[in-house]
C-alpha cells in the first residue's frame, strides 16, 4: 500500500475517501456480498497517507485515479534533468545487430516491442521482475517508450495487448532467424526449472517441486548454444514428464532446419525416458549421471581406487578419468551406452575437508551441550556420522570414523554417459560447454522470480518468460563483447559502468552528452560497438521528445537524415548547378562510375551509353544545303552614307610584292 508514496507532494483527500486510524487513505471500488458468510466485503484502493483532515501524501494509485488533480500541482512538472542512457544504448545496439528489435516489432507491434525492451533493460539492471518497482527504478533512465508508465498500465498491456499468440510468433521468428544463420551445427545445452506456484492457476499441478513442498508447480525449459546464445524456451505444466517436454522442444527446433550436433543435459534429465528419446531420434548427447544409478555405481566400483593420482589416467587440471564403451545406465535399461568416470582431485579434497570440519564442529557442539546439561542437537545431514549414546558416565558423543572415511572415498567423482563412445577427456570437454549456459540459467531464474511464481495467470507467466528470454539475449550480447578483448570485463561491472553514462538537460531546452566518460567506460562502449556520435544522436532524439516534436517510435542509433545526405550529389568545384553558362567548369550533376559505365568515371568518346537517335517523322527528309545564298535571304539594306563597294580589278593588288624566292 505504502509503496510509491510521494512524501514531497501534498494533495487534497477525495470526498469519497476513507481514512484509517493509522492515517491510511482508501476508496471503496466495489462491495461484494458473500451469501455463505452473510458478509459484505469491500474492494479497496489505497491512495496514500493522510496528514490532516483534508490533505494527504499520494501514492501511485492516487496518480492513476486522479490524474487531473495530480497534474494541477505546479511543482510536479519538473523535467528530468539527468537521464542515464548507457544501458539503453547497449540494449538498442545489440537488439539492432541481432535483429531482435526487428522481430519484436513485427510480431508484437511497435509499442509492445518497446515495452518489452524497457522491462528487459529494467530486469538486467536490477535482476528483478517486480512490477511495482519499475516506475521508481526507470524514472531516470532513457526508455524505449515515450515515458515511464505505472505498473498498472503495464499490467493492462501484459494482460490484453500482448497475447499468447504474440509470444509464440516471436519465438518462431527468432528460431527461424537463428536456424538460417546456423551453418556448422551447435551443441544445445538444455536445462529446466520447477517453480512453486503461489497462486491458483489451472495449469499448475503437483510435481517434483525443488522446494520439496507439496505444492503446485510450473516448469520451464531453456535451450542455449554451447557459447550461451539463447535459442528457445517454453513453459509447461508441472506434472509433465521431462522426456515429453524435451521431445516437444527438439521437434520444434528441427522444423527450423537447425543442425544439432548434440544435446548436453544435467543430471535432472538422466532418466530412461530421456535417453530412449534421444537414441530413437539419433541425437548425440552427454548427460551427467545421477549418483546411485547402476551406471555410476558400476564405474565407481571399478575405477574408484584405480585412477586416483595415476598418470596414465590424467586428463589435466587435476582431473583423472576412464571410459567404458558399453554400460547399462539403469537396472531396467534396454539399451547400452558409453560411460565415463572422472575424479576431480581439487574438488574432492575441498569436499573431504568440508565434511571433516562439519563432523568435528557438530561433535564439539554436542559435547559442550552435554557439559552444560542441555540436550545436544545433531544436524540431520550428519546423523550417519555423529550420534549421542548412553555411556557409563551418562550421555556421550560418538563419531563413526569408518562412515566418514567411506563417504570421503567417493568425494570428487562424477559420471557422464554418451550415445557414442568418447574418451573421458572429450566427454568432459563437451559437458563443460555448459559453463557459459549455466550463467544464463541463473539469470533467467532470477528474473522469473527464483523458485516461486506469484503471478495470477498462465498468460502472465508466458509474458514474464518472454521478457526474461529477451533480457538473456541482450545480456549475453554484453557478456560476449566485454570478453572479446583484454582486459576482460565482468558483465555486472560493464552494466554498472554503462548506467553512469548520462545526458543532461541544458537550459531547460535540450539534452546534451557531457563527454567526460572514463577510460573504462569508453573501452566498454567500444567493445559493444558504441561511439560518441551514437550518444549525441540519442541526446538529440530525447530533446525532440522533450519538446513534444514528432519522432519515430522506432529507435535507432544512426541518423536516417544524415544517411540520406550521404547519397546526395557531392560538391563539385566550378559553376553551380543550374547556371546557364557552359564550359569546362560547369556541372549539372556529379558523374559517378555507375553513371558513366566505366570504373574511372571519365567520359569516353562517342555516343553516351543508352542514348538513341532521334525518331524521324514520315514527312521528314534530310535537307542538304545547296550552293549560293539560302532561299529567302535578303541583301542588307544600304544606308545613305554607305559607299558603293569597291570593284576588284584583275591582277595583283596595288602595293603587293612578289614573295621572295629562296
Amino acid at each position: 500500500m505504502r509503496s510509491g508514496t510521494d512524501y514531497n507532494v501534498i494533495v487534497p483527500i477525495p470526498d469519497d475517501a476513507h481514512v484509517c486510524k493509522d492515517h491510511r487513505v482508501y476508496v471503496v471500488e466495489q462491495k461484494i456480498y458473500y451469501k455463505d458468510l452473510q458478509y459484505n466485503m469491500d474492494t479497496r484502493i489505497w491512495l496514500g497517507k493522510a496528514i490532516s483532515d483534508k490533505e494527504m501524501h499520494p501514492n501511485n494509485n492516487y496518480k492513476e485515479k486522479y490524474p487531473d488533480v495530480f497534474r494541477s500541482i505546479t511543482h510536479l512538472h519538473l523535467p528530468q534533468y539527468v537521464k542515464h542512457i548507457g544501458v539503453y544504448a547497449a540494449a538498442l545496439k545489440i537488439a539492432e545487430d541481432t535483429k531482435l528489435y526487428e522481430d519484436l516489432r513485427k510480431q508484437l507491434g511497435i509499442q509492445n516491442a518497446n515495452l518489452v525492451l524497457d522491462y528487459a533493460v529494467y530486469s538486467i539492471m536490477t535482476k528483478s521482475n517486480v512490477a511495482k518497482d519499475f516506475e521508481s527504478e526507470m524514472k531516470e533512465q532513457m526508455t524505449f517508450l515515450d515515458r515511464v508508465y505505472s505498473d498498472s498500465w503495464m499490467g493492462e498491456k501484459f494482460d490484453n495487448a500482448i497475447t499468447d499468440n504474440h509470444v509464440q510468433a516471436f519465438k518462431n521468428a527468432w528460431l527461424k532467424r537463428f536456424g538460417s544463420q546456423d551453418e556448422f551445427g551447435v551443441w544445445l545445452c538444455i536445462d529446466g526449472s520447477n517453480d512453486d506456484c503461489r497462486t491458483d492457476i489451472d495449469e499448475a499441478e503437483k510435481g517434483k517441486a525443488k522446494s520439496h513442498k507439496n505444492v503446485d508447480i510450473i516448469s520451464f525449459l531453456y535451450a542455449v548454444t554451447e557459447t550461451g546464445v539463447p535459442v528457445t524456451s517454453q513453459v509447461y505444466r508441472g506434472s509433465r514428464v521431462d522426456s515429453h517436454a524435451l521431445k516437444e522442444m527438439l521437434d520444434i527446433m528441427s522444423g527450423y532446419k537447425m543442425t544439432i550436433k548434440g544435446v548436453i543435459l544435467d543430471r535432472g534429465f538422466c532418466t530412461d525416458g530421456c535417453i530412449e528419446l534421444l537414441n530413437k531420434n539419433e541425437y548425440d548427447y552427454v548427460i551427467m549421471m545421477k549418483e546411485g544409478t547402476l551406471g555410476f555405481e558400476t564405474l565407481l566400483s571399478k575405477y574408484q581406487n584405480k585412477i586416483k593420482y595415476k598418470y596414465q589416467y590424467a586428463l589435466g587440471h587435476g582431473l583423472f578419468g576412464a571410459s567404458e564403451a558399453k554400460i547399462k545406465p539403469f537396472n531396467n535399461s534396454k539399451a547400452e551406452v558409453s560411460g565415463c568416470i572422472i575424479w576431480d582431485c581439487k574438488n574432492g579434497s575441498e569436499r573431504i575437508s568440508y565434511l571433516i570440519d562439519e563432523v568435528m564442529e557438530a561433535a564439539k557442539e554436542a559435547e559442550e551441550a552435554i557439559a552444560n546439561k542441555t540436550v545436544p542437537k545433531i544436524p540431520p545431514k550428519l546423523d550417519d556420522y555423529v550420534s549421542v549414546v548412553n555411556g557409563e558416565n551418562g550421555l556421550e558423543v560418538k563419531v563413526d570414523a569408518e562412515a566418514v572415511d567411506s563417504e570421503n572415498e567417493t568425494k570428487g567423482f562424477y559420471g557422464l554417459i554418451c550415445r557414442n563412445p568418447m574418451t573421458a577427456k572429450e566427454a568432459d570437454r563437451v559437458y563443460n560447454l555448459r559453463d557459459a549456459s549455466e550463467k544464463q540459467y541463473s539469470i533467467l531464474k532470477t528474473q522469473l522470480g527464483n523458485d516461486a511464481l506469484r503471478v495470477h495467470s498462465m498468460h502472465r507467466i508466458r509474458v514474464r518468460e518472454l521478457i526474461a528470454f529477451v533480457a538473456a539475449i541482450i545480456r549475453h550480447g554484453i557478456m560476449t563483447r566485454c570478453r572479446s578483448g583484454y582486459p576482460v570485463y565482468d558483465t555486472n561491472v560493464a552494466i554498472k559502468e554503462l548506467k553512469l553514462i548520462n545526458i543532461n538537460l541544458i537550459g531547460d531546452t535540450h539534452y546534451k552528452v557531457i563527454h567526460n566518460q572514463s577510460t573504462k567506460q569508453k573501452e566498454i562502449m567500444a567493445r559493444i560497438g558504441l561511439d560518441m556520435n551514437n550518444l549525441d544522436y540519442i541526446a538529440g532524439y530525447e530533446t525532440k521528445r522533450f519538446k513534444n516534436e514528432a519522432v519515430s517510435p522506432i529507435h535507432c542509433l544512426k541518423d536516417s537524415a544524415s544517411e540520406e545526405e550521404k547519397q546526395k550529389t557531392q560538391h563539385v568545384e566550378g559553376i553551380p548547378e543550374g547556371s546557364s553558362a557552359k564550359g569546362k567548369g560547369s556541372k549539372s550533376k556529379a558523374t559517378t562510375p555507375e553513371d558513366s559505365g566505366n570504373e574511372s568515371g571519365t567520359r569516353h568518346r562517342g555516343r553516351p551509353k543508352g542514348s538513341k537517335n532521334k525518331q524521324k517523322t514520315e514527312n521528314s527528309e534530310t535537307v542538304h544545303r545547296g550552293r549560293g545564298r539560302p532561299k529567302g535571304s535578303k541583301n542588307k539594306q544600304k544606308s545613305e552614307n554607305d559607299e558603293p563597294p569597291v570593284q576588284r580589278k584583275r591582277g595583283r593588288p596595288k602595293g603587293s610584292k612578289n614573295k621572295s624566292k629562296k
